[in-house]
């Protein structure tokens, strides 16, 4: 799942913002913590951060 989530974070930054053939997703980082979190509150949180972290990710991209 956190390799998906991965997968769509960056493919959504790169029409969004940051520079072009840039990878703004880290997608071993995302697998842990995605990893952890659907265990410790199961998949429901995953939604919820992954959608989170896509406007943070596009801002840092403008700047």
């Amino acid at each position: 799942m956190g390799l998906y989530s991965s997968f769509c974070i960056a493919i959504i930054i790169s029409f969004v913002g940051g520079r072009p053939a840039m990878i703004s997703a880290a997608t071993g980082a995302m697998s842990l913590v995605l990893a952890q979190l659907v265990k410790d509150y199961g998949v429901e949180y995953m939604l919820g951060d992954v959608v989170s972290r896509i406007p943070m990710a596009a801002l840092v991209g403008v700047m």
